[in-house]
């Protein structure tokens, strides 16, 4: 097993829970938001915009900040219509892995501070991702179910907020 399948799988599964009625957007994955920047889930309300990059076991986690601030600068018009939340996910590999995850938040909090109308959240989430061919850690479904139920619970309480 390859951690693509494994991503593939988490995104197919957070877009399936993410599509609850418990949330007011409608999640899609991997879709694009510029010719450059695929997003791996993306929920889309009235006035508002959620970006979730799902990290599992990336060496530049800071990679998928910069490629959405610079989607968002080169067309600011797209974001302009209300808020954009930036839902930043990492997994267990990142307690490892500290200071990754460090640069990647620091620039989320910087993007955060530059835009208008931009909320970055970082989200940890309890799984470590499987490596080659080992099988899916047996806690994975029980944790994209709490890491969506956090997701929804963030973004349900900053959509009511505005």
């Amino acid at each position: 097993m390859t951690v693509d399948i494994f991503r593939s799988h988490c995104t197919t599964r957070m877009e399936q829970l993410l599509n609850s009625p418990s949330t007011a957007l409608r999640w899609r994955r991997e879709k694009p938001i510029s010719s450059s920047c695929i997003i791996d889930l993306c929920g889309e309300g009235e006035n508002i915009l959620c970006l979730l990059e799902l990290e599992l076991r990336r060496e530049d986690p800071v990679n998928n900040v910069i490629k959405i601030w610079r989607a968002v600068e080169n067309d600011p018009h797209t974001y302009s219509q209300g808020h954009l939340v930036i839902l930043h996910t990492f997994s267990d590999f990142y307690q490892a892995h500290k200071s990754k995850m460090e640069n990647a938040v620091f620039a989320g909090q910087k993007m955060a501070h530059a835009i208008n109308k931009l909320l970055y959240k970082p989200l940890m989430f309890d799984l470590l991702p499987p490596v080659a061919h080992e099988p899916f850690p047996t806690n994975t479904d029980e944790q994209l179910q709490r890491i969506c139920a956090d997701v929804v619970a963030y973004v349900n309480q900053h959509v009511k907020s505005k």
